[in-house]
């Protein structure tokens, strides 16, 4: 555990772009790589600007499948036009995904600490973290998340990849 600092934080209320879908541990790194890709050009093909780190929400594991989101913070929800919107649901179902969808994530608390290496073991920071809240008896409320603060396309060495993980809580 002297691997990661824990803290308690507060995480604003945020609205974000994203696409769902269902993964598995040994699917899950390509998955978010692909969905990225498609929400940044959907969301500029449609004129919506992403503001801030790209990251994903997990939903509560159980068994070897999950639920997952992946996307970027926006300002503000937006009007979309129905046309592109409705050609992009299309190009979302041929890539394995759910519908874009924009959603406002309300303010909240969770435990959050650094990852510092490689996406492949990110797992241990989770388990940490959960271990800890249980430890100290907080409850979870939703599954973990995942910000990317380093993009691996400018990272020679997967070992400088830096992430901020999040577990959301009550109260």
């Amino acid at each position: 555990m002297d691997r990661y600092q824990l803290e308690i934080v507060s995480l604003p209320a945020m609205t974000w772009l994203s696409v769902a879908y269902r993964s598995s541990e040994d699917r899950i790194t390509e998955q978010v790589a692909a969905a990225l890709a498609l929400v940044y050009t959907l969301a500029s093909e449609l004129g919506i600007a992403v503001h801030g780190h790209p990251q994903t929400h997990f939903g509560d594991r159980h068994g070897p499948q999950f639920m997952a989101q992946t996307g970027f913070p926006i300002l503000e929800l937006l009007d979309l036009n129905l046309y592109p919107l409705a050609k992009s649901i299309g190009r979302c179902s041929v890539a394995g995904f759910g519908p874009l969808q924009q959603e406002v994530l309300p303010t909240s608390r969770a435990i959050s600490t650094l990852h510092r290496g490689p996406y492949s073991s990110l797992s241990v920071g989770h388990r940490t973290m959960r271990s800890w809240g249980r430890d100290n008896e907080f409850q979870f409320c939703g599954g973990p998340r995942e910000v990317y603060l380093t993009d691996p396309i400018m990272a020679s060495d997967p070992r400088t990849l830096e992430t901020r993980l999040y577990q959301p809580i009550e109260g």
